[in-house]
């Protein structure tokens, strides 16, 4: 919608596609709902960060 450098973190879900950000300048991770677990997991704060680098040319 405004065409701003987004990183969006999700867990897997069918509908997901609905939500996902469609062109841009976007990165999408999807992470994994753990059993008994009450958070998102599976995400390594190096993901977001490289994502984040990406986004703005710092690669």
């Amino acid at each position: 919608m405004t065409n701003t450098p987004t990183v969006a973190w999700f867990w897997p879900n069918p509908g997901i596609r609905q939500w996902l950000p469609n062109g841009g300048p976007y990165r999408v991770i999807v992470g994994a709902n753990e059993p008994g677990a009450n958070h998102l997991g599976k995400i390594e704060t190096q993901q977001l960060v490289r994502a984040g680098q990406i986004l703005l040319g710092a690669a």
